[in-house]
């Protein structure tokens, strides 16, 4: 039987097929008793748009209903279906399309009502928060009775500990963590929090005391790359998507000048979720608020280079803010690979300067004026050269890591060869 119906399944696949009605014609019926078993379940079954109910009655539906709905994923939903004796039974189908991690359908009664009808009671029970997978949860009945007349279904959804995202709640600020990396952590229990936190060296881990993690989702930004000044780093804004949440953050920058330690990180909680929450790219802003005398800058590294055309080579500083255009720009070397150069891009943009072929034995950069006004970023570097005396020429790379900015290198950005 199962080898025969599935030779027709597969004709039927090569040629265009009609749904299945699921209503039959009216006889009617009073006080009649309907009995019926479950004979498949699954969270891989029919796939609906949203819920869909199927009525089969004989094998030539049953055959239409598969070549339609069948795929490499839900084979053994289908094959629990194809060795049914129609004689006397129908086949009900009931299907719903869910992003929670946990659903059930449960079929509550089947009856016949006083008006000769028969109906069907389902309820739907979605547990848990939205994940990302899509299920198409199934359920088959074989009721033990020929249905003729109409089945009228009635369905009812319900969610359990359903958590909406209604905005986020700050736990924590500034709180003092002994690393150099910047984070972007989301903590669905309190665990995870605490392994984070042996890991990043953070001491104080009371903040926790004030999440109830089954309830809500724990999440952070924060970075050690700055050890002085007045800087904040926090969580501006979550919206959520079709996918899943997003994660908008700033960076703000003040007078990096001042002599005070001031850790930039936020905790924030939300309703409890096991969906994607996606970061954005930070943006990295520069306070109205604080006088900005020069930006933020750190000397990355200097280093010789043996130059290969002494008569044409000259002086060159580029602004660079991505890791691409870097490859572009320095002779990849054990000494200067750039996949081992501690700039992080999101925060960070590299001037690099080349100079031109000189006899030199070792150089100092330092950088004595850096603003970004009207933008363009101006500012002026000095090369403080020791020359040799061997007459080998080199070229002099100097990488110096800034605070990210939206401007544009000033052609008339100075750079003093001493």
């Amino acid at each position: 039987m199962k080898l025969i119906l599935k030779i027709s399944i597969l004709l039927l696949l090569l040629s265009a097929c009609k749904e299945p009605s699921v209503v039959g014609p009216g006889d009617k019926v009073v006080d009649d008793k309907l009995e019926y078993k479950i004979i498949a379940n699954s969270n891989l079954g029919i796939e609906p748009d949203t819920t869909s109910e199927y009525i089969v009655r004989n094998n030539e539906e049953l055959t239409t209903l598969i070549s339609n709905k069948s795929d490499s994923y839900n084979l053994p939903f289908i094959d629990e279906l194809l060795d049914i004796d129609f004689s006397n039974k129908t086949l009900v189908i009931v299907t719903h399309r869910t992003e929670y991690s946990n659903t059930i359908i449960n079929i509550d009664s089947l009856f016949v009502n006083k008006n000769g009808g028969a109906e069907l009671n389902y309820s739907i029970k979605e547990v848990g928060s939205r994940a990302n997978k899509i299920n198409y949860v199934s359920v088959a009945l074989l009721i033990n009775k020929k249905i003729t007349q109409r089945l009228q279904f009635n369905k009812q959804i319900r969610r359990v500990n359903d958590y909406v995202f209604d905005g986020f709640r700050t736990i924590a600020t500034d709180i003092a963590v002994n690393t150099k990396s910047k984070w972007k952590e989301v903590f669905q229990n309190r665990m995870q929090f605490l392994q984070w936190a042996a890991k990043v060296g953070l001491q104080d881990t009371t903040l926790i005391e004030n999440v109830d993690f089954s309830k809500q989702t724990l999440i952070s930004v924060g970075t050690g790359y700055f050890t002085s000044g007045e800087f904040d780093y926090y969580i501006s804004d979550i919206t959520q998507s079709l996918s899943g949440l997003v994660v908008s953050s700033n960076f703000m920058g003040g007078n990096h000048f001042a002599d005070v330690y001031k850790p930039a990180n936020h905790f924030v909680v939300i309703n409890k979720t096991n969906r994607s929450i996606r970061f954005q790219q930070t943006k990295v802003i520069q306070s109205d608020e604080l006088s900005i005398s020069t930006l933020y800058f750190e000397n990355l590294r200097s280093l010789k280079v043996v130059s290969k055309n002494t008569n044409t080579d000259s002086l060159v500083i580029t602004k660079v803010n991505n890791p691409s255009e870097l490859i572009d720009l320095i002779p990849i070397s054990n000494e200067l690979n750039p996949a081992k150069l501690a700039v992080d891009f999101e925060f960070f943009d590299l001037l690099v300067i080349r100079t031109e072929a000189m006899a030199v034995e070792s150089v100092v950069t330092e950088v004595a004026d850096l603003t970004a006004t009207n933008g363009k970023l101006s500012g002026r570097v000095n090369l403080k050269l020791k020359r040799n005396q061997n007459g080998i020429k080199y070229n002099i790379i100097s990488l110096i890591k800034i605070i990210k900015t939206d401007t544009e290198l000033d052609s008339n950005f100075g750079v003093t060869i001493q």
